[in-house]
């Protein structure tokens, strides 16, 4: 048993003599570094040498070399000189031009979106994405139809005097004194917001699709004829702002539906804002006012071409332009 032991620590301290030289072995080699060696310098073959001397006395002195420079060094032997700027050389080779540099002079009117100074001037305020287009608006011409109604499936309208219908409205029971002066306190509220914004809408943007609450100016993305004029024709009355109705059908007289810049027309839009407005404002007035069924009448003739289809169904978009 003592043997054994023995023979057993020997064993172990013989790994470990030679597990310690092979250590010691590998941290003595040197550590294989692979250095970057910059490529040689292209040199002519020949340099031009300086003539002999008159009396052949000695050898010609012979020219020095040049040395060549590194990249972003100066020679120190010439005077320092201003030397022009290269152009920039991208990765294909080909030169980029320079980016120009910011100036500090406003930008002009026509980049960018603009908006009217704090005048109300309306000559501003188009957005870049609403601008309508610079070509020459041409004006709408009624076309034949390509899909046409036989007479025998046209259903004709209805002849004589309409039935009086009878009336909608609940009949209200008493109304209490604290009950008629909250109601009279709202309706003064919500009137008055409505004239605040109908007075900001007729000074930026009077006779525009939209105004901008919060910049002032306007914006046009339903064909600039005026959505918000002809859409509140209706609310006017309702409020009894009868002298600023007047006012806005005045406008609406300065309307064309038959020209248009931009070269399609939003059918659903244009109908429930300009032919649903001008119809509901002549009939809440009383037929008073006969130019808003005329123009109604003008803006239906345009629209009845988007129906022009084989399954009589209307187009989103009306490419309305002859």
């Amino acid at each position: 048993m003592f043997r054994a032991r023995r023979y057993r620590v020997l064993l172990i301290f013989a790994a470990v003599f030679v597990l310690a030289i092979i250590h010691f072995s590998r941290s003595r080699q040197p550590p294989t570094v692979t250095l970057g060696v910059p490529p040689p310098v292209d040199r002519p073959v020949s340099y031009p040498q300086s003539p002999p001397a008159a009396d052949n006395k000695g050898p010609a002195p012979e020219t020095p070399l040049p040395t060549p420079l590194l990249e972003g060094s100066t020679d120190p032997s010439t005077p320092d000189e201003e030397v022009p700027s290269q152009p920039p050389y991208s990765d294909n080779g080909l030169s980029t031009p320079e980016r120009p540099k910011p100036s500090d002079e406003p930008p002009s009117k026509e980049d960018g979106p603009r908006f009217p100074d704090n005048s109300g001037s309306q000559s501003q305020g188009k957005l870049d994405s609403d601008r309508l287009e610079d070509q020459p608006a041409p004006h709408w011409k009624k076309l034949p139809e390509r899909y046409p109604v036989t007479p025998a499936d046209l259903v004709k309208l209805p002849t004589g005097k309409s039935k009086s219908l009878p009336k909608l409205q609940a009949k209200f029971s008493d109304e209490a004194s604290e009950d008629k002066i909250k109601r009279l306190n709202r309706l003064s509220t919500i009137k008055a917001t409505f004239e605040h914004a109908w007075d900001g809408y007729k000074k930026n943007a009077m006779g525009h699709d939209e105004v901008m609450p919060l910049r002032g100016g306007f914006r046009d993305p339903f064909n600039g004829w005026g959505a918000t004029l002809v859409d509140t024709l209706d609310t006017l009355w309702i409020m009894g702002l009868e002298e600023e109705f007047s006012i806005a059908v005045d406008q609406v007289k300065k309307i064309d539906f038959t020209t248009n810049k931009k070269s399609e027309i939003p059918v659903f839009e244009t109908a429930i804002r300009y032919l649903g407005g001008l119809l509901g404002a002549y009939d809440i007035s009383g037929h008073k006012y006969d130019l808003l069924l005329e123009k109604a009448v003008e803006l239906a003739e345009v629209l009845m071409g988007a129906f022009d289809t084989p399954n009589r169904m209307p187009m989103l978009f009306y490419k309305w332009k002859p």
